[in-house]
């Protein structure tokens, strides 16, 4: 996802009320954050956009590009924690505090996909 699909991914989630879908947007908006103010930009960086692709898919899975949420298709609590793994691994690696980008799912969450998240 670029720059400008995040942002309007992230008005798009203010107008709905899916808490794991907003915890989702909300780390991918501050992973692209710090990006552009380490780097030349999320653009140009290909290690953040690579470790949070699998992010990056559920939330274009949920968020329509004309910015309304498909409930079809919300990410479960288990998604989004599976796709936190190779953000984290990538955070470690660049010496960041996971707390400082990562927007946690909390355990027992059960929204956005079945009961068994």
């Amino acid at each position: 996802m670029n720059q400008y699909e995040i942002e309007d991914a992230r008005s798009a989630i203010f107008r709905d009320e899916d808490l794991v879908l907003e915890l989702a947007v909300g780390t991918l908006y501050n992973l692209m954050q710090w990006t552009n103010r380490n780097s030349d930009g999320w653009a140009y960086w290909v290690k953040p956009g690579n470790a949070s692709a699998k992010l990056q898919a559920l939330v274009s899975k949920a968020v329509r590009w004309n910015g309304s949420i498909d409930r079809d298709h919300l990410p479960t609590a288990a998604e989004v924690r599976a796709a936190y793994i190779p953000i984290k691994s990538f955070l470690t690696k660049q010496g960041v505090a996971h707390n400082e980008i990562i927007m946690n799912v909390p355990k027992g969450l059960f929204m956005g996909g079945s009961a068994a998240s």
